[in-house]
C-alpha cells in the first residue's frame, strides 16, 4: 500500500499524482506539490527543481510544448542533471509539439534525466 500525501491520492487499484502547468522564463518545479509538470514555452527558458524529499527516490515526470509559432525556444535543465551520453535531447521546434521527460533522484542534487516522447 502506498502512503497518501499531499499531492498522492488513490483511484481504484491505481495511482493519481498531482499536476502542475508551470510558466515563464524561470520556473521550478516544486517536487513536494506534484509528480507531474508540464511548461508551453514562451521564451527560452531555465527550469529549476526545488523541494526534493529529504529521503528516498523522487520521480516525476516534465512535458515541455513548443509555443504555436514554432519558435525554437531552448531549455536549460538544472546543472545536477545527468543525461544518457551526457546531453540533454533536443527539444522538438514544431509549433505546439510537446516532449516528454522523466526525472529522478535519490539525494536530491543529482537527478537521472531521460526523453519519454519526442515531438508528440
Amino acid at each position: 500500500e502506498v502512503p497518501e500525501g499531499d499531492f498522492l491520492s488513490t483511484v481504484g487499484s491505481g495511482i493519481a499524482e498531482g499536476h502542475v502547468a508551470l510558466s515563464g522564463a524561470t520556473p521550478s518545479a516544486d517536487l513536494s506539490s506534484a509528480g507531474s509538470f508540464e511548461l508551453t514555452l514562451s521564451g527560452n527558458t531555465t527550469v529549476s527543481f526545488a523541494n526534493p524529499p529529504a529521503s528516498g527516490t523522487c520521480g516525476f515526470s516534465f512535458a515541455v510544448t513548443q509555443d504555436g509559432g514554432a519558435s525554437g525556444f531552448t531549455v536549460t535543465w538544472p546543472a545536477g542533471v545527468k543525461w544518457p551520453d551526457g546531453t540533454a535531447p533536443d527539444l522538438a521546434a514544431d509549433a505546439g509539439k510537446t516532449d516528454v521527460f522523466v526525472f529522478s533522484t535519490s539525494d536530491g542534487t543529482s537527478y537521472t534525466g531521460m526523453s519519454a516522447g519526442k515531438n508528440i
